[in-house]
């Protein structure tokens, strides 16, 4: 596998920073893991608006860096899905992507 963390103790940092965070958010949520493009995702689903929204975190943030803007969306009055990209630090997949590449 190629790992986007240096060492098991950085992912296991990361994992637990980003578990701890999202336990401490007062905002009422589920997370789920599914298979994306056969990469293990990590999402964080909240609200319970008409409509929802899908915030994709940018390289090397994931959904712990972003409930601030996950808040606002939540008190708009919107359902939320936030994923942590597979291949970026996060709950998701650690292995990096295609080089280079594109998903199809």
């Amino acid at each position: 596998m190629n790992s986007i963390y240096r060492s098991t103790a950085g992912r296991e940092h990361i994992r637990h920073w980003c578990t701890d965070r999202l336990d401490k958010w007062p905002v009422p949520n589920e997370r789920t893991m599914v298979t994306a493009n056969g990469a293990q995702t990590h999402l964080v689903t909240a609200g319970t608006g008409p409509t929802t929204v899908v915030f994709v975190p940018g390289t090397s943030f994931n959904a712990a860096a972003s409930l601030p803007l996950a808040t606002a969306l939540v008190a708009a009055g919107h359902r939320l899905v936030l994923p942590d990209v597979p291949g970026q630090p996060g709950l998701s997949s650690e292995e990096r992507g295609i080089s280079g590449g594109r998903l199809s």
